[in-house]
């Protein structure tokens, strides 16, 4: 029982990692700024400036979930959880009771480094409209979230690997965001197709093309 308990904790927590890295890969896409699709595309978008605000939103109280004692999934109360059943915990390769301790003082020192600052942007920007929230210093940059993101998915790791024998990797493959990708083509086409338009109203066979950017359908 004690072992699907156990389970069914990293698997709260994997699902949050995971979300976690692919928040990470949208936030440092949109605000690349050395490539050519920022300046283009991204810079003077109100739409990316909400979806990367909103990026980091998510990211802020998501970690959170992860950090703070009290949630039902953080990491501190899975490794608490691991110390009073550890000898009957199934494991794939024990987790010795000094390297258990080690991994709590690990949580609780990045803990008392950033949670309060994590939280208090969680709880008087993001989660709630508090009268102060201007009036607080909240000192999180992407560099300690992505910092302690790096932290958090290390423990994981090595905790799945003790219980299940498994090696997660959080890595999103993708080279470059499609979807920007294809906005900044679109765009350069557009103008393409303007530049040819003063030129001459006639088209040619341009003109399907056309017809696409302003939303027909192909004939």
């Amino acid at each position: 029982m004690e072992t699907q308990i156990l389970e069914n904790k990293l698997n709260e927590t994997r699902d949050i990692l995971i979300e976690l890295e692919s928040l990470k890969t949208d936030i440092k896409f949109i605000s690349n700024k050395e490539t050519e699709y920022f300046s283009e595309v991204v810079e003077k978008s109100v739409f990316f400036y909400r979806i990367y605000r909103n990026s980091i939103k998510l990211f802020v109280i998501d970690i959170c979930k992860l950090l703070n004692p009290n949630e039902d999934f953080s990491l501190i109360k899975t490794l608490n959880y691991i110390q009073s059943n550890r000898k009957r915990i199934e494991w794939k390769r024990e987790l010795k009771a000094d390297r258990i301790k080690e991994l709590i003082l690990e949580i609780e020192n990045l803990n008392s480094e950033h949670l309060e600052n994590f939280k208090n942007l969680r709880d008087k920007h993001y989660a709630h409209n508090d009268k102060k929230k201007f009036d607080l210093e909240y000192n999180v940059t992407l560099k300690k979230c992505w910092k302690t993101l790096l932290i958090v998915q290390e423990i994981f790791i090595e905790l799945s690997l003790s219980l299940l024998n498994e090696q997660y990797v959080f890595s999103i493959l993708t080279k470059e965001p499609y979807e920007i990708i294809s906005l900044l083509k679109y765009k350069r086409i557009n103008e393409i197709l303007l530049t040819e338009l003063k030129k001459s109203p006639d088209l040619g066979n341009l003109q399907m093309v056309r017809d696409i950017t302003l939303g027909k359908k192909p004939a």
